[in-house]
């Protein structure tokens, strides 16, 4: 019984998930809070109710200021953040700016009339012994665009050009977690630093 149980859930996720992804190529909004720029809106297309995207304007000019300022003006992602906390406008979580969600919003194609699917899908990691779940953002050849039922509020010329200078800027990730406290400290004799291995 568990077993058949077990295999009807999986059976139950995965048609939920393939409804969701007609839902998201019919141009649909599906995610439970709006892009920052947008409100959440639900339109008629025939007897059906489309949950869609509207413009919110007092965000969308912060949304175009934050792609002319990066695109254009050629400013960092920190720069914007100062800039924008010191303009006082709102954040959409927090109380401050911060360059990781600045990069959302550039990375972010529904800003050009778009819907995505596949964006973040949550997979399960063992860290230190236990199972967690996290949301990392797939790369552009991991997830699916399509046209979106709501109007873009930044031109297309610009987000290209704001993904090419992206794309010339590689990130480094730095690993701010400490798994090795001795990591800089203990050499060998031969002078090499030593280094704690997995096996």
């Amino acid at each position: 019984e568990l077993k058949r149980g077990n295999d009807y859930l999986n059976y139950y996720k995965k048609i939920q998930r393939r409804g969701r992804l007609a839902s998201v190529s019919q141009g649909n909004y599906i995610g439970s809070v709006p892009p920052y720029g947008f409100d959440k809106i639900k339109v008629k297309d025939g007897k059906k109710e489309c949950p869609t995207l509207k413009e919110n304007p007092e965000q969308a000019d912060v949304v175009r200021m934050i792609f002319d300022m990066y695109g254009n003006k050629k400013m960092g992602r920190t720069s914007i953040c100062l800039y924008l906390d010191d303009m006082g406008i709102k954040p959409p979580s927090g109380e401050h700016w911060s360059a990781n969600s600045v990069r959302e919003m550039l990375l972010n194609v529904h800003y050009i009339g778009k819907t995505r699917w596949n964006w973040r899908r949550t997979v399960s990691v063992v860290e230190e012994g236990e199972i967690k779940k996290k949301r990392p953002s797939n790369n552009l050849s991991e997830y699916m665009v399509f046209e979106g039922r709501h109007d873009g509020i930044v031109p297309l010329e610009l987000f290209n050009a704001v993904q090419e200078r992206m794309g010339n800027n590689p990130r480094s990730t730095r690993n701010v977690k400490v798994r090795n406290p001795f990591a800089g400290i203990l050499y060998c004799r031969c002078g090499k630093c030593m280094s704690l291995q997995f096996h």
